[in-house]
């Protein structure tokens, strides 16, 4: 009988824990290589990770959302053979269920040889099934807790109903086999899908960032927070996975370079051409002269016109800079005619004076739920990808998290879109190249600009009737 709390298995395996069946800690850290896939999903969604050995399960937990792309707003379990009670989630901890936490079960207790699975359920109501599967075992310490070696497929959408749902989805979006979207879950699933959704992509730098963010401690991501007011006051009110989340979907890479002068060119057009006042038609539009002259400075052409005549309800672009320079207070309607405010003559025909009145206005709006909801908007902005793609995947599950810590009703996903709106309206000023659904580096730059100020001030109350 071997000497200590260890008894043998089959030839080739490690000892094992007599009391808990989980395989004894490997004495120094290796790496394994781990292959992750989603199971019975007709388009194969895989990552490929590799691990330090050592991990624990809950941050496993945490790396497994990061890379497949979940949000960690249902809850989980971790099923292997070897252990012999349930492993436990902290919230399952604190409610005194019996079992194993899972926060004191290292990886290499439950895989220990090559070919050893692990099965991970992700939302007990979708069921997302999952299996690791340890492929490798490479006798050398990680330099690194986690990396993303290689993958395909994009994650799933939360509350999609399943794989079998999903599998109908994805047939739909990739071969065009449209017969099961005459079921009314998956025409919910088609709208609230984001308009540039592609479920055949993965990208390994973008799966990276957010694993390694989630093998960080709590408090050493909300370091990574930037210490904007809108966003201090959405952590106060998140338990601690949404703080992880929020903090998860901060950008890593510094901020793209741009040229201030260049991207604030129609609101400095439009400020010049108010410096004499600009005639308003009774309505309280600008007349078509005023409008033509507008164009014509900026080089906008007649593709721009949503109707027959030059009127600012044909041209969005025109009705956003205006609209965005109501906002900022720079200009006013005034006895029939648009004129400067007192703001608007500061920083006319000043791009950097303008450019720190607009970041020291974001985010926008007139409600606590709408200013944390644009914080979150600025925080999910990446360069050329769909303002909407990760805003509507994570700020409704954030949103929930809030209602759940407060005791308050969850808002509809058509609320907490709209939230965002404001800040989105005004950002518009940016955008002079409307023929793709991306966000512009100016935006970005922005966003940036605006959230790691290191004393924002509060944006002044402008009456946005005007």
């Amino acid at each position: 009988m071997p000497a200590g709390n260890v008894i043998p298995l089959r030839p080739g395996d490690g000892p094992v824990n007599r009391a808990t069946g989980l395989a004894a800690r490997r004495v120094r850290p290796v790496t394994y290589v781990v292959h992750v896939s989603l199971v019975e999903s007709e388009q194969p969604i895989w990552r490929r990770l590799e691990l330090d050995s050592r991990l624990d399960l809950r941050t496993v937990h945490r790396v497994l959302q990061a890379v497949i792309g979940w949000s960690d707003s249902h809850l989980h379990e971790f099923t292997t053979s070897r252990s012999r009670s349930r492993l436990l989630a902290d919230s399952e901890v604190e409610e005194g269920m019996d079992g194993t936490p899972e926060r004191d079960v290292r990886l290499d207790e439950v895989l220990a040889d090559v070919g050893d699975a692990v099965g991970y359920l992700y939302d007990f109501g979708d069921a997302w099934d999952h299996d690791l599967r340890l492929e490798v075992v490479r006798d050398v310490e990680p330099a690194q807790a986690v990396r993303v070696v290689d993958g395909a497929a994009a994650c799933p959408l939360e509350d999609a109903g399943g794989i079998g749902a999903w599998n109908a989805f994805v047939r739909w979006q990739v071969d065009g086999d449209s017969d099961d979207l005459d079921d009314d879950h998956l025409r919910h699933l088609a709208e609230r899908v984001p308009v540039d959704f592609d479920a055949t992509h993965f990208d390994v730098a973008e799966a990276q960032a957010s694993a390694s963010a989630a093998a960080l401690t709590t408090e050493q991501l909300s370091a990574r927070l930037p210490p904007h007011p809108d966003v201090t006051a959405l952590v106060a009110v998140l338990p601690e996975e949404g703080v992880r989340l929020l903090a998860g979907l901060c950008l890593a890479a510094p901020g793209p370079t741009i040229d201030r002068a260049a991207a604030l060119r129609p609101l400095l057009t439009l400020l010049d051409l108010a410096r004499d006042g600009v005639d308003l038609t009774p309505t309280g539009l600008m007349k078509q002269a005023s409008v033509r002259e507008l164009l014509d400075r900026l080089g906008w052409g007649g593709d721009w016109v949503f109707g027959k005549t030059l009127r600012e309800d044909n041209l969005p672009p025109v009705r956003w800079v205006r609209r965005g320079a109501q906002t900022l207070g720079l200009v006013r309607r005034h006895a029939g005619r648009l004129v400067l405010t007192p703001a608007g003559r500061e920083v006319v025909g000043d791009a950097e004076g303008l450019w720190q009145h607009l970041v020291a206005n974001l985010p926008q709006g007139d409600s606590p739920e709408e200013r944390m909801a644009g914080a979150i908007w600025l925080l999910t902005l990446r360069p050329g990808r769909s303002s909407y793609g990760l805003y509507d995947r994570h700020a409704p599950v954030l949103f929930d998290m809030v209602a759940w810590q407060t005791g308050d009703r969850a808002p509809h996903e058509h609320e907490v879109h709209a939230w965002h709106l404001p800040t989105l309206w005004l950002l518009l000023v940016l955008q002079q190249d409307h023929t793709s659904l991306g966000a512009r580096p100016e935006q970005v730059a922005a966003a940036l600009d605006a959230l790691w100020r290191p004393t924002p001030a509060p944006p002044e109350a402008h009456d946005r009737r005007t």
